[in-house]
């Protein structure tokens, strides 16, 4: 019994040092020669997965996700980059972006994120 109590410490431990090896990478590569807009590519993902009721809507103290010009501070700070591309904390369990959206919303970062 003694040996089995630090076992299941360390096991708990390391599930808790490492819980991001688990996370999906974004490809870079995967956006040579993409154009993405705001406008036509990416206020759809952000309107179904973000600018929702009790998240970044009108109504919410988080932030409202709207309208680009809304949304361009956040844009500005790194904040978009670094909740939904690098740490993948947005949009929260179990709403998480596919594989697509997160490739989609990373190369319209890289390119500037143009709004036309």
């Amino acid at each position: 019994m003694r040996l089995q109590i630090p076992l299941i410490l360390s096991t708990l431990l390391l599930l808790l040092v490492f819980p991001s090896c688990n996370q999906d990478t974004v490809n870079p590569a995967n956006c040579d020669g993409v154009t993405l807009t705001y406008n036509a590519d990416i206020a759809p993902i952000i309107q179904s997965n973000c600018a929702t009721s009790g998240c970044h809507s009108a109504s919410s103290h988080n932030g409202t996700f709207e309208t680009y010009a809304q949304l361009y501070p956040y844009l500005e700070n790194g904040t978009i980059r670094y909740y939904v591309i690098d740490q993948k904390y947005m949009p929260p369990f179990p709403h998480k972006l596919n594989t697509t959206d997160l490739q989609s919303i990373q190369c319209w970062l890289d390119n500037g994120y143009p709004e036309k």
